[in-house]
């Protein structure tokens, strides 16, 4: 007699949990591998060093400027214009991290920093990582 997962009065007497289990742990690497994507260091960016840094708040907001200029908003290229809309589109709490690379010129810096402003998003931190005290 074969073993069923239901009896003559089609009763079920187990669920199969393997396939939903296989999917979970699919979903969860796929979160661990994108949540690492949207940091700084990730994507290639070498924030400068302060003795005053601490951990960055959770932002609403997350924008990289990368060496060569580039911005990415959320891990996403993007524009300062459309920076701007984003941080329109925000609530009066909504938070924006600008990370920066050491090789960024100040003036570009400004520009991402000014098109936030401009969307109305005045919750701004500037990352930079724990530089060693000697």
């Amino acid at each position: 007699m074969a073993h069923a997962q239901a009896d003559v009065d089609g009763e079920i007497h187990g669920i199969n949990v393997t396939p939903l289990v296989d999917i979970m742990l699919v979903l969860l690497l796929i979160f661990m591998i994108t949540t690492h994507l949207d940091q700084p260091g990730a994507l290639g960016v070498s924030l400068p060093k302060a003795s005053t840094a601490s951990e960055a708040p959770v932002s609403s907001l997350n924008i990289v400027i990368a060496k060569d200029g580039g911005l990415k908003l959320d891990g996403q290229p993007t524009t300062l214009s459309a920076i701007q809309a984003r941080a329109a589109r925000g609530t009066p709490e909504t938070q924006a991290v600008v990370s920066a690379d050491q090789g960024v010129t100040y003036d570009k810096v400004v520009g991402v920093v000014d098109a936030v402003r401009r969307g109305g998003v005045n919750k701004l931190a500037l990352a930079a990582d724990l530089a060693e005290e000697k």
